[in-house]
């Protein structure tokens, strides 16, 4: 268990999604530095700004990403728990370089707060964005020309899940069409645009 962990830790797919990830996280501190400083290259530059950045603030970002298994993941599927991971590793990685920065390491404190910002829209944006292509390719890649009309039973979460699924890959071969439940407070209420009955 222990040595394939290892090897898929250092395998070429973790590598390249490393790189994609510090690609992302180098942007969002470029775009954060010059919104703090109005797009003045003058004092960006004369500043130790860029090697706090570079030295200390990407690498606390990913080794945090690395620590919360973000480099472990299919990066096209993406759910609210990754979501939830993301946020959770940015906000260890701000913290952790804002007792560094009251510490003496040199970098404005709003720039922090607009990276942590930054760094997760822009990770959840792209992987929202590869999930959204992955199944938009699923759904034109195979024509179905008679889906099966199905029922639902049960409106509850594993319902909704399986629901969503069926409307997401059409593919399958089966549409739903209503969900059955026994419960009085959702009957003649709707759920993905599916009447419960």
């Amino acid at each position: 268990m222990k040595k394939s962990y290892l090897k898929s830790l250092f395998s070429l797919r973790t590598l390249a999604i490393f790189l994609i990830y510090f690609g992302i996280l180098l942007v969002a501190a470029h775009i954060s530095v010059m919104l703090r400083f109005d797009f003045n290259f003058q004092d960006i530059y004369k500043n130790d700004w860029l090697k706090s950045v570079y030295f200390v603030l990407i690498p606390i970002q990913l080794t945090s990403l690395i620590v919360f298994g973000r480099l472990r993941e299919l990066l096209a599927f993406f759910h609210m728990p990754d979501l939830l991971r993301v946020f959770w590793a940015m906000t260890v990685a701000a913290v952790v370089f804002l007792c560094l920065s009251f510490a003496g390491v040199i970098m404005s404190r709003g720039v922090v707060v607009m990276d942590y910002i930054c760094a997760i829209v822009m990770i959840c944006g792209f992987r929202l964005s590869l999930r959204v292509a992955r199944e938009r390719l699923m759904r034109d890649s195979v024509h179905v020309f008679k889906q099966k009309r199905v029922a639902i039973i049960g409106a509850g979460n594993l319902g909704f899940s399986l629901a969503s699924d069926m409307l997401s890959k059409p593919n399958m071969g089966l549409k739903p069409v209503a969900f059955l439940d026994e419960s009085p407070e959702k009957i003649g209420r709707q759920m993905l645009g599916l009447n419960i009955f």
